[in-house]
């Protein structure tokens, strides 16, 4: 079998041909990786194939598969023109649209700095393409939420800010930049500013399914829950019935039944989180959390308890009342409401995250 992949892609194409007995014996001559070290760079091209073999082979439950190529001819059109402009360019582009399909499940950070390495990397692909700044954008200001040590999340800030900077300066009107600035703002506690720039992408990109993951996590973090309409931003977003455009793992399901909380619409949150096994939708624990949080709005506390024993046992070391803190941090009223309510449920309430997630 030769596994071809055509100049600027990462999509193999198979051919099954018939060896010689000489070609097929095996050779004891090394192979070269050509590995380089340094920041954000990938292993050789050794290794290299072997990922892109393994990427378009496995995909993630809940997703398409994209090994048959885009069938947007928008797509199409924009990825030609990359390739017009240079061959690093439309890899670049490749890259970064790999590493995003990383991005959920957001608390995962291991995860997160996976994508990171690969959104810098497309940086150094493509010093001139949005792509790779939006995306370290978004994964620097995630990790700066996740993060326990005030001077570490300082720091992410700063160079999400910065991210940030870089891929509106080169791409102004480009929906993803527009989105990640959103994101920025929200986790620094610019509320208006994230909810302008969340609107903004909304209209801008009603069925992409990662600008709605990105517009539907901002209205949350940076909403109130005194304010609806900011949950209801987050709602409108990750509403079940809308359509969504791209490929990978979309945390709109989990984003859906977060909103729904924050409404009060605890039916369709405890529908959300129960359907997400079933969707291929990211589950962790705060999936179990929200869950019985809303069983024990509708009056079912013996659900209630039974959930947080198994997040008790499961995930033991969790951050629960941290993060409730950060996600929640503008909207204090239900933050104080979830913090009780945990507290009455007999949540493990671990104040820093777990060894080796900062």
């Amino acid at each position: 079998m030769q596994i071809h992949v055509d100049p600027g892609g990462y999509v193999p194409r198979f051919e099954h041909r018939q060896a010689s007995a000489e070609s097929a014996a095996p050779r004891d001559e090394p192979v070269e990786t050509g590995a380089r070290g340094g920041r954000g760079t990938l292993p050789g091209m050794a290794v290299g194939a072997a990922l892109v073999l393994v990427a378009a082979v496995v995909v993630l439950p809940g997703a398409r598969s994209w090994t048959a190529g885009p069938d947007d001819p928008s797509d199409a059109a924009s990825r030609s023109a990359l390739r017009d402009q240079s061959m690093l360019t439309l890899q670049a582009a490749n890259m970064a649209d790999e590493a995003r399909r990383l991005l959920f499940p957001l608390l995962e950070v291991k995860r997160q700095q996976i994508a990171l390495d690969m959104f810098l990397h497309a940086t150094e692909l493509s010093p001139d393409l949005s792509d790779g700044y939006a995306g370290a954008a978004q994964v620097q200001a995630t990790l700066a939420l996740l993060s326990v040590d005030p001077a570490q999340r300082s720091r992410l800030l700063e160079l999400a800010r910065d991210s940030a900077a870089q891929a509106l300066r080169r791409a102004p009107d480009d929906v993803w930049p527009i989105a990640a600035d959103a994101w920025v703002a929200a986790v620094e506690g610019r509320s208006d500013r994230a909810l302008h720039r969340a609107r903004t992408a909304l209209k801008l990109a009603p069925e992409n399914g990662y600008i709605l993951d990105l517009v539907g996590i901002s209205a949350i973090v940076a909403g109130n829950a005194g304010n609806a309409g900011n949950a209801g931003l987050a709602a409108e977003a990750s509403d079940p019935g809308r359509e969504r455009k791209g490929e990978g793992r979309f945390g709109a399901n989990n984003i859906w039944g977060v909103s729904t909380l924050m409404l009060g619409r605890y039916a369709d949150t405890v529908r959300a989180f129960e359907l997400a096994p079933t969707v291929g939708a990211p589950v962790s624990a705060p999936s179990l959390i929200f869950l019985a949080i809303a069983h024990d709005h509708l009056g079912q506390p013996d659900r209630a308890h039974q959930l947080i024993g198994e997040l008790n046992r499961t995930w033991p070391e969790f951050p629960t009342v941290f993060l409730i803190d950060r996600i929640f941090g503008n909207s204090p009223e239900l933050a104080r409401d979830l913090r009780d309510r945990l507290g009455r449920l007999g949540v493990s309430s671990a104040l820093a995250l777990p060894e080796g997630s900062r």
